[in-house]
């Protein structure tokens, strides 16, 4: 008995055909790219303000994200770990 790649990964519940779903994202990731790269030539702003803008906003995000990680570690930490959590 012999086995190829594709029973191989057919065992593993891997598809080797590309479907339309890896299309649809492919295609909504170039469109992302092509529109972020319009939208700065397009910006009113000077590269300076706008590289500013960007830094401002990714440092915000990213304060956000660490503010809502420890408050639901803290929200995790204070259940009772003898109760259920279902």
């Amino acid at each position: 008995m012999s086995f190829n790649k594709r029973d191989v990964l057919d065992a593993l519940g891997i598809e080797t055909e590309s479907t339309w779903m890896t299309s649809a994202l492919a295609g909504f990731g170039v469109g992302c790219l092509v529109g972020a790269g319009i939208a700065m030539l397009l910006a009113p702003k000077s590269g300076r303000e706008l590289r500013h803008d960007i830094a401002d906003r990714g440092r915000d995000l990213y304060e956000r994200g660490r503010d809502m990680a420890s408050r639901a570690e803290s929200k995790m930490s204070s259940n009772d770990p003898s109760k259920p959590t279902y």
